[in-house]
């Protein structure tokens, strides 16, 4: 492969919206090479996301309704981070319970599954959140003796 630059670099650019957690923004960009085009995205405060392993073999899952799209979904514990654009993965262990300290307006239930349990719901799509995809099956690849 060459090392061919495929950079895109920004011209000028709007914020096309400021909600309490998101930015829409619209940008235009001149390609590598030469000509311009717009680029729409959605820029996110960050996140980390936590496979949180019980010392008998559980991990921890929440059970959350996700209004956009006007269901429950099945996930590992995860939340907003200071202003950055990536979704952090770490791994818990050694835990021990506490009382819930849920935000304003949450509502979630916990869970406590058996790991292989969680990687059966990503095979028969009762997980389909890619976080807890990639996450759950990182530790399964990697992280699991």
């Amino acid at each position: 492969m060459k090392d061919r630059d495929l950079t895109e670099r920004f011209v000028c650019g709007e914020e096309v919206y400021a909600g309490g957690f998101l930015r829409l923004r619209r940008d235009v960009v001149r390609l590598p090479d030469g000509s311009e085009t717009v680029r729409e995205y959605v820029q996110h405060p960050g996140a980390v996301a936590i496979v949180a392993l019980l010392d008998d073999g559980r991990v921890v899952l929440e059970r959350q309704h996700r209004y956009p799209l006007g269901r429950d979904f099945v996930e590992i514990p995860a939340g907003k981070l200071e202003p950055d654009e990536a979704i952090e993965l770490w791994l818990a262990r050694g835990l021990e319970k506490r009382a819930a300290k849920l935000d304003a307006g949450e509502f979630l239930e916990v869970l406590a599954l058996p790991f292989e349990e969680a990687v059966a719901m990503i095979r028969d799509g009762r997980i389909t959140d890619a976080k807890t995809i990639a996450g759950l099956l990182w530790v399964k690849a990697f992280l699991q003796e």
